[in-house]
């Protein structure tokens, strides 16, 4: 390619902008603030109409589509003709008892929180390696990808935690395959951040088609509910202690600065608040101990024993 069609700037890939408080949109102003040339995706272009007027551009992109992913690294490489920064951000989130876990569901949202990165890093490797070798030198690509310290395994989260405990162990895998052709990858251990996805804005359906009551089976799925009584009670519970936290939680805007002025001498970074609590104390609990704060903080011991006669 021509040196002419080659962009000057640093060029940056950022999934999951639709929401303009999302970590994304906050990814996108501040490396339009530092000079990059932005590509702010979503899978629908109108949700970035404020990102656009600020000076990105903005691109249709859906996780769970191959083709989708194909041409907008197309647009990338054809507009700017370099890639120095991918940032996996797109991901959707849900509560539910592992017991009432729809698998089909769960699977859902493993394409998005999982597959859609791994998709994602496969189709821009080509453009990230060209950037970080051209003309003969020896320079560095980036991937952040945006995991979560629910991989430590918080209650009635099963297939959210698992995911990004999954996406945790992939960025570990490839970022040791993709150091030797100038690609590193961060992984975010993210905290409490004031988003519409921790305000519980956006839930993502997890549970299967019908909920029975106490004790009684569902008509299309054959799974009796233990949880029918309770767990409303503790996703009520769960979703105030959430509300209240976040009050204080830090915005998205200094998230992604934090993130940003850290990412490239790093291959992880816990952000967010109380983001230090999983990298400087649950590592070192007992196991124990660890299962006794979970069910404090999940109010699992607010489920009741069935009767059995």
């Amino acid at each position: 390619m021509a040196d002419s069609k080659i962009e000057k700037r640093k060029v940056a890939l950022v999934t999951g902008c639709s929401e303009p408080t999302s970590l994304g949109a906050g990814f996108c102003r501040d490396l339009l603030r530092r000079g990059w040339r932005v590509f702010a995706s979503a899978r629908k272009v109108e949700t970035m109409d404020e990102l656009r007027a600020e000076g990105c551009d903005v691109v249709a992109l859906d996780v769970q589509s191959e083709e989708s992913i194909e041409q907008v690294v197309q647009i990338i490489t054809a507009s700017a003709g370099r890639l120095d920064l991918l940032i996996n951000n797109a991901g959707v989130a849900g509560s539910a008892p592992g017991l009432n876990t729809d698998p089909k569901r769960m699977l859902i949202m493993y394409d998005i929180n999982v597959l859609g990165p791994l998709r994602t890093m496969q189709a821009c490797a080509p453009l990230l390696i060209n950037t970080a070798n051209a003309g003969g030198k020896k320079g560095w690509s980036h991937i952040i990808n945006i995991g979560s310290v629910a991989a430590w395994g918080p209650p009635w989260q099963i297939s959210y935690d698992s995911s990004k405990a999954a996406l945790h162990s992939m960025s570990d895998v490839m970022k040791r395959e993709m150091h030797g052709l100038g690609i590193k990858i961060t992984a975010i251990h993210l905290a409490l951040v004031k988003t519409a996805m921790t305000n519980a804005l956006k839930p993502f359906s997890l549970t299967f088609p019908d909920s029975s009551n106490p004790g009684q089976q569902t008509t299309t799925s054959t799974k009796i509910d233990y949880f029918a009584t309770t767990f409303p009670k503790i996703r009520q519970q769960n979703t105030k202690d959430a509300l209240d936290r976040v009050k204080t939680a830090p915005t998205p805007d200094k998230v992604a600065r934090y993130i940003l002025d850290n990412y490239e001498s790093k291959d992880a970074i816990w952000a967010g608040k109380l983001g230090w609590l999983f990298k400087f104390v649950f590592p070192y609990l007992p196991n124990s101990v660890m299962e006794s704060i979970w069910i404090k903080l999940g109010y699992c011991n607010w489920v009741e024993r069935p009767h059995v006669v």
